[in-house]
């Protein structure tokens, strides 16, 4: 990574948190249709400023179990925050510059948990975009609760449009086992 990056991992990262009395057939169909992704609002804004140190940007969201957006965070104007590379690990997650585009790592899969080495989730190329999936038991509201997030993973220029992330499928999916119980 460099201090002047000329791309820029743009992460999506977007909770739909539910409760045990919330496992009900009717609120379960709600919670599956939460969106998996959401508009890009602000992140060309965002683009036009000068680079970011660490080159990550970062967008948190979260939802109702229905999907709709809590009462205190609008979905359409949750803000883009620049992130190092140390607070890109704390969610399990690096990057780093490889020919033309940057090589994803991702820290909490099955299949390294044991081993300290991340799992390479692939190269991403200016305009390409990958998303995780996973299912947690979180501390939510008052107690505890069950959490899916899912995470987009973007890698993005001054020179692609951003509206790939809408038109194009993500070169990957990885849809973590569900451990709920």
């Amino acid at each position: 990574m460099t201090d002047d990056p000329a791309m820029w991992l743009a992460v999506q990262s977007i909770r739909c948190l539910w409760t045990k009395a919330g496992r009900d057939a009717e609120q379960g169909r709600l919670r599956n249709q939460a969106p998996m992704r959401l508009p890009l609002t602000g992140l060309e804004a965002q683009l036009l400023q000068p680079p970011v140190a660490g080159g990550v940007l970062w967008q948190e969201i979260s939802l109702r179990p229905d999907g709709g957006a809590f009462e205190n965070q609008p979905v359409a104007l949750a803000a883009w925050k620049s992130w190092n590379a140390q607070q890109l690990r704390e969610q399990g997650y690096e990057w780093h510059e490889h020919r033309g585009g940057m090589a994803i790592g991702w820290w909490h899969g099955d299949a390294v948990r044991h081993t300290g080495q991340p799992q390479p989730l692939g190269v991403l190329r200016p305009g390409q975009w990958l998303r995780v999936v996973t299912h947690r038991r979180a501390n939510g509201w008052d107690y505890w609760a069950w959490e899916r997030r899912v995470t987009n993973l973007m890698c993005v220029d001054r020179t692609h449009a951003l509206d790939v992330f809408a038109s194009t499928p993500p070169v990957r999916v990885l849809d973590e086992e569900p451990h709920l119980y």
